[in-house]
C-alpha cells in the first residue's frame, strides 16, 4: 500500500506541471524527511537533472542542519555544481524555500509573488487576488499592485491563510515562511508541488531565478522580541497603540509596524518594516519600553548587559537620531532597572560617555545611562 500511494502522489504532482523542466540542473534538499525519494523523482521525471542531498533519512536526522531551515549547504552546493536553482523542503516537505543560480536565498514572499504573477499570465489567478499574512513584505504587495494584481492578509499561521482562501475561492496563499497553498492541487502546503509550480513559472518565462526575484524589492524588516511578564492584554495599552499609530502614519504605504503577542512563549513581538534599515532601528527601539511597563531586571531589554565583580551591569544607550521625549523614557527605564537590581545607576552625557567613564562607573555594578544620542556602541558584555 505504502509504494501504491507514493505512485499516486507521483502522478497527482506531475499532473499539475505544465512545463518540462528540461536543461535544469536542480539541486534537491530534501531535509532527510519525508520527501527523500519521493522528490527527485518528480524533478527527475519532468526532464531535470537533479543533484539529491540530505535524502538519506535515518530517523534522527531529519532537519539536522539542512532543509528550509538551514539553507547554508545547499547555497554551497548550488554555486558549486553551478546548478540553475536550489530547493529546500523542511522534514515534513510542507514548506519550500529556494535558492537561485548565484546561492542567494529567496523566501516564500518571493516565490508567491512569482507564482501569482504566472497565474495571471494564465488567466488562473481568482480575482487576482493572492492571501499573504500580517508579516509578508511591503514589497511583496507593492509588486502585485504594479503588476495589476491584489493581496490580502490574515494573522500568522497558515490555518488562517486557508480560511480566507476557501471563504472567496482565492487560487494561492501563504507564508514568508514557505508554506504556500494552491488550492487548484491541494488544501494545505506542500513542498514540492511549491517547487513544481515555481520552476514551470521560470521555464515559461524563460529566465533565471535571480532575474523572476527581481520584480520585487525587499523591504527592511526588524524582529523585536520583549520578554514579558504577562503577554495578554497589550492591546489595551495606549502607550502601544500610540506607538503603532505614530509610526505607522509615518510609514504610510512604504512599511508597517507590527505588534502581537507570541502564542507559546511570554513574548511581545514588535515588527517593523520600511525602506531604511536605520529608521526601523530608531522605531523598533521607541516602541519596545511599551511593550511592558513593569520592570524585570533578568528579562528586560537594554543594550548591553556584562558582570563585573560578580555584579550584573547593564548598558542603556539610545539608538541615534531618537526623539527626545524616546531618550527621556528610555532614562526611566534605565532608573528602573537600577532601582530593581539594587544596582548603582550612573548617569553620561555628551563626551563624558567614554570608556573610561564607563569603567569607573561599573566597578560596583549597577546601570550605566549614555545620554549620548548613539555616538557610541558597546558589544554585549564589553
Amino acid at each position: 500500500h505504502e509504494k501504491d500511494l507514493s505512485a499516486l502522489y507521483i502522478k497527482h504532482i506531475l499532473s499539475t506541471a505544465y512545463a518540462k523542466l528540461n536543461g535544469l540542473k536542480i539541486v534537491m534538499d530534501c531535509s532527510n524527511g519525508a520527501n527523500s525519494e519521493i522528490a527527485p523523482v518528480i524533478l527527475r521525471s519532468l526532464g531535470a537533472e537533479v543533484v539529491a542531498i540530505f535524502n538519506e533519512p535515518n530517523g534522527i536526522n531529519i532537519n539536522n542542519g539542512c532543509g528550509s531551515t538551514h539553507l547554508e549547504a545547499l547555497q554551497k552546493k548550488v554555486v558549486e555544481v553551478g546548478a540553475n536553482v536550489g530547493i529546500a523542503n523542511d522534514g515534513d516537505a510542507d514548506r519550500c524555500l529556494v535558492v537561485d543560480e548565484n546561492g542567494e536565498a529567496m523566501d516564500g514572499d518571493q516565490i508567491m509573488l512569482i507564482c501569482a504573477l504566472e497565474l495571471m499570465k494564465r488567466n488562473k489567478l481568482h480575482d487576482n487576488m493572492l492571501v499573504t499574512t500580517v508579516m509578508s513584505n511591503v514589497g511583496l504587495h507593492q509588486a502585485m499592485k504594479a503588476h495589476g494584481g491584489k493581496t490580502v492578509k490574515t494573522a500568522v499561521g497558515d490555518r488562517y491563510v486557508l480560511e480566507e482562501m476557501l471563504k472567496h475561492n482565492y487560487s494561492i496563499g501563504g507564508e514568508q515562511s514557505g508554506h504556500i497553498i494552491f488550492s487548484e492541487f491541494a488544501k494545505t502546503g506542500d513542498g514540492i508541488l511549491t517547487a513544481v509550480q515555481l520552476l514551470c513559472a521560470m521555464v515559461r518565462n524563460n529566465k533565471s531565478l535571480s532575474e523572476m526575484s527581481g520584480v520585487m524589492t525587499k523591504f527592511p524588516q526588524i524582529l523585536l522580541n520583549v520578554r514579558v511578564k504577562n503577554k495578554n492584554g497589550w492591546e489595551e495599552k495606549a502607550a502601544i497603540q500610540e506607538v503603532i499609530k505614530k509610526y505607522q502614519e509615518e510609514l504610510g504605504e512604504n512599511g508597517q509596524i507590527l505588534v502581537r503577542a507570541s502564542g507559546t512563549e511570554p513574548l511581545i513581538r514588535i515588527m517593523a518594516e520600511g525602506p531604511k534599515q536605520e529608521r526601523l532601528e530608531q522605531i523598533a527601539a521607541a516602541a519596545e519600553p511599551t511593550a511592558d511597563d513593569t520592570p524585570d531586571v533578568q528579562t528586560r531589554s537594554y543594550a548591553a548587559r556584562g558582570t563585573q565583580h560578580g555584579r550584573d551591569v547593564y548598558l542603556f544607550q539610545p539608538y541615534y537620531g531618537v526623539d527626545r521625549s524616546f531618550t527621556e523614557q528610555y532614562q526611566k527605564e534605565a532608573q528602573r532597572v537600577a532601582q530593581a537590581s539594587e544596582g548603582t545607576y550612573h548617569y553620561y552625557k555628551g563626551d563624558a560617555a567614554t570608556i573610561d567613564a564607563v569603567a569607573d562607573a561599573i566597578t560596583d555594578g549597577g546601570v550605566v545611562f549614555f545620554d549620548s544620542h548613539g555616538s557610541t556602541d558597546y558589544e554585549n558584555g564589553e
